[in-house]
Formats: structure tokens, C-alpha cells, sequence
């Protein structure tokens, strides 16, 4: 009698075990990255397409989302249409969001984007994890200036620098660290809020360098430099005299 309950206690301990290890075949380990579906709007020479304003509407479910990103001002043209916020609303599903930015006072784009999310994050059925990527035509050159010229002062100056990353990120790679450096310059000029931008090259650091703008605000002619590096080629630190 003894052996039969001992028989039937290990098995039980079996069948404990062999449940707790096929479960555990269905555990996911997700990374700490927080992930979204997004958008980068740019226009034909790099430069960020900044809106004025964007809405995500939720097809199925009839509505807008209340999204916090799109109250930012994304100077480096990235629109947030979905994020892991919704993981759990989304998981093994399949839903059409539409995105739409109004530049201006009219639409200059429209996008039905196909989203879900698995155990970790969410993604899009176009690019996955990945931005899409969209170049738009068309926007009068005094229309873009204006727009930026909104956000150039001291208080929005340090978002400007993701732009201007954004910007050099979409120039050839192959060109020299000099020559990025000039078209930074040039690109700053090119808005008529800018009044001056040069490069000042750092004595005994030939890899990096500083590009020094300015502007006015409020009447004052503000001084701001930026430091850059050549490897990787990125704005690292940005503040005013």
C-alpha cells in the first residue's frame, strides 16, 4: 500500500513538473526598449516637415486617440501614430489607424497605417518596428520657414537640435566631416530667423567642432553654439553664451 501512495505522490510531482515546464515554453522575455509606430515626415532636401497639428483616428473603433505625443512640437519631423502604451489593447490584433497633418491650414498628408502588437511591443504590418518613412512635395519654401521661425527661441532652441540630426542623418554618408558641417550651416541660413551660423573649428580636437548661430528674440540677438562630433556624426551638447 505504502509503494502504491508513493507512486502515485511521484507522479503527481511528474505531472507538476512537466505542466510548469510546458508553460514556461510559452514565456516571452520582452527587453525594456519602449516601442511606437511612427511616422518621419521630411521634405526632398531632408529637411523635417514640422505641422501644425495632427490627429489619429482608430477605424474600427470610431474614434480619436488621445495621444500626448502629438501635443509635443516634433522639430525632427517624427509623429507618433501608436506605443507600447496600447500594447495590451492591440495584442493579436489587427487595426487600421488613420494618421492626418494639417500644415497651413489644409492636409498635406494621410495615411491608413495597419498596427498590432505581439507578447512585447507593438509594430506595423509595413516596416514592423521601424518609422515609415515619407518625403512631401509641394510646401512653399516662405510656408516651411515660417513654421520653424515659430519655435526659434531660447526655450524650444534645444529641439531644434534633433531636427538638424535628422537632417545630417538623410545627407550622403560618404561625404566629408567638412562638407556636413557646411550644409549644417548652410541649412541653418536658409531660415530667415537665422541672422548668422559659422564654423568654429575646437584647437588640438580636429574631430570635433562647434557651430555657432544666432537669432533674435524679444529684440536681443542671441548667441547659441552647438558641439559636434565626427564618429558618430551627431550634435552632442547645445547652450548659450
Amino acid at each position: 500500500m505504502k509503494s502504491i501512495v508513493l507512486l502515485i505522490i511521484s507522479a503527481l510531482i511528474c505531472c507538476v513538473i512537466y505542466i510548469n515546464c510546458d508553460s514556461n515554453k510559452d514565456e516571452v522575455i520582452c527587453d525594456a526598449v519602449f516601442k511606437s509606430v511612427g511616422l518621419y515626415l521630411k521634405y526632398p532636401d531632408g529637411q523635417p516637415v514640422i505641422l501644425d497639428s495632427c490627429k489619429v483616428f482608430w477605424v474600427d473603433e470610431n474614434r480619436f486617440l488621445e495621444n500626448h505625443f502629438q501635443e509635443m512640437i516634433p522639430l525632427n519631423g517624427i509623429y507618433i501614430i501608436v506605443d507600447d502604451g496600447m500594447r495590451k489593447e492591440l495584442k493579436d490584433r489587427q487595426e487600421l489607424m488613420r494618421f492626418t497633418g494639417y500644415l497651413n491650414g489644409e492636409i498635406i498628408y494621410e495615411k491608413e497605417v495597419l498596427v498590432s502588437a505581439d507578447p512585447c511591443h507593438v509594430f506595423n504590418f509595413e516596416t514592423g518596428t521601424e518609422m515609415i518613412v515619407q518625403v512631401i512635395s509641394g510646401i512653399p519654401d516662405i510656408v516651411r520657414d515660417s513654421k520653424f521661425c515659430e519655435y526659434v527661441n531660447v526655450e524650444q532652441i534645444r529641439n531644434i537640435i534633433p531636427s538638424i540630426n535628422y537632417f545630417v542623418s538623410s545627407i550622403d554618408e560618404n561625404l566629408s566631416y567638412e562638407i556636413k558641417l557646411q550644409m549644417m550651416v548652410d541649412w541653418l541660413l536658409s531660415h530667415s530667423c537665422i541672422t548668422d551660423a559659422r564654423i568654429d573649428y575646437i584647437e588640438g580636437f580636429p574631430n570635433d567642432s562647434r557651430i555657432t548661430f544666432s537669432f533674435v528674440e524679444n529684440g536681443q540677438t542671441v548667441d547659441m553654439i552647438m558641439i559636434s562630433s565626427v564618429n558618430p556624426f551627431s550634435v552632442g551638447l547645445i547652450w548659450w553664451k
